[in-house]
């Protein structure tokens, strides 16, 4: 399965009773486009435009190798309720004065497949309130890690009823619990160096954002191989 192996090396022995010739033979599998992305955000937002511009988020997983490549888009011929979407990150964002509010359909696309969600935006008209210390934090943690490690704990002014990872959580490798950071799938480096992360803080229903820039620090946890010569 590319989804969790991408070469397979195989010891081939020939012999004719007297004598035994062995190779190593290495068998590269490609992989294929054969799991939809699955969403993994909340599926409604309250904002208020007063703190930020940014009006949600959405992220998805592909169990495909590297979802990585996911695209998110606008899945209507117009801007849903004045929303646009990054294509990479999944942030959602009101440009202008124009957004109101109303339900987003968001693609995320893989190489073929692709998935449907739609979010809710509701506009709270009370006075913005700032959760978060940063407007971006920025760590960094071995691949070695443990799941269940800490990374760090995200600072905020204003202790938040919930925090949760809404975008950029490519593989599900990290979660938050009372606002710590935490490893939640094993990390390699060979794999993803770096993840950009967007929070999400509720505090009395409303949501503010922020982003979690991750680098992964190499471990040296492969051994050298040699490949084999053709043989004629």
């Amino acid at each position: 399965l590319m989804n969790s192996i991408d070469l397979c090396e195989i010891s081939v022995s020939a012999t004719d009773g007297v004598f035994t010739t062995e190779t190593l033979m290495s068998i590269l599998i490609t992989d294929v486009d054969n799991n939809a992305p699955i969403f993994y955000s909340s599926p409604a937002f309250t904002v208020n435009l007063a703190s930020s511009n940014v009006v949600g988020a959405v992220g998805a997983s592909d169990s495909d190798y590297g979802d990585s490549d996911l695209v998110y888009i606008i899945a209507t011929n117009k801007r849903s309720a004045g929303v646009v979407v990054d294509p990479n990150t999944g942030v959602l964002s009101c440009p202008d004065s124009a957004c109101t509010d109303g339900d987003v359909q968001i693609k995320a696309a893989g190489r073929t497949l692709s998935t449907l969600k739609v979010v809710s935006i509701t506009l709270d008209s009370s006075s913005g309130q700032k959760i978060f210390s940063e407007s971006q934090y920025s760590f960094s943690v071995k691949e070695s890690a443990a799941v269940g490690f800490i990374i760090d704990r995200i600072s905020v002014q204003k202790v938040p009823d919930k925090m949760t990872i809404e975008g950029g959580n490519k593989g599900l490798s990290f979660r938050v619990e009372n606002n710590n950071l935490i490893v939640n799938k094993e990390l390699d480096f060979e794999v993803w160096t770096t993840f950009d992360l967007t929070l999400c803080a509720v505090l009395d229903s409303v949501s503010t954002f922020s982003t979690v820039v991750i680098s992964v620090e190499d471990v040296n946890d492969n051994i050298p191989t040699f490949r084999p010569s053709s043989l004629r």
